[in-house]
């Protein structure tokens, strides 16, 4: 068992509009590697000229990273991206890669990531959750069943597995609040009706 006397946990964020730090990205990159699908994708992450500040002030969401060393070997990322009123899950944290390397499994480290993205879910007010993944696999159903999602036809309006890829994957959710009320911060002060999460 590795020893992780050095174990840190932080964010990755933007630097100048990207995320910058090549070596950060490589060690990154070199992890995703065993899950081909989904890598050009998480490359492409790094390049995102979208101010997340931006973003935020008109109800939109962006995409956050955040990465587990032990001293300065990546062990572990979590990659997840809040839809607040904008998007097909508004109200929504949508979690989107989650890896801890094979060496440093059953640590605790996964659920440390995954209490961080709790934490940003908080910080940004949202009230549900939502993650996708291949039908076929077995590991990952029980472990996000354990966490409370479950497959529903609709969140949103939106007919749920329009959202996947063909029949390759299932998108289930976490739902906490099926009800929300728009702040008036974003509607120029007036009154809305309440956002029917489930419908």
């Amino acid at each position: 068992m590795p020893r992780t006397a050095e174990l840190t946990y932080t964010n990755y964020p933007y630097t100048n509009g990207d995320r910058s730090d090549e070596e950060l990205n490589k060690q990154i990159i070199s992890l995703a590697r065993r899950n081909k699908f989904y890598l050009k994708n998480i490359q492409g992450l790094f390049k995102n000229s979208i101010s997340r500040a931006f973003s935020r002030a008109f109800g939109g969401g962006s995409t956050e990273i955040y990465v587990a060393k032990n001293g300065v070997k990546v062990v572990g990322f979590i990659i997840f991206w809040g839809e607040v009123l904008w998007g097909t899950c508004r109200m929504c944290m949508d979690l989107h890669y989650w890896l801890v390397d094979k060496d440093y499994r059953n640590m605790g480290i996964g659920g440390e990531l995954y209490s961080m993205m709790e934490k940003q879910a908080t910080n940004y007010g949202l009230v549900n959750y939502s993650v996708m993944y291949k039908k076929d696999d077995d590991v990952l159903k029980q472990l996000y069943e354990k966490k409370g999602y479950k497959f529903i036809p609709r969140y949103d309006g939106v007919d749920t597995q329009e959202c996947c890829s063909g029949d390759i994957h299932i998108k289930v959710f976490k739902v906490i609040q099926s009800r929300y009320s728009i702040p008036t911060l974003f509607t120029g002060g007036e009154e809305m009706p309440d956002l029917l999460l489930l419908r």
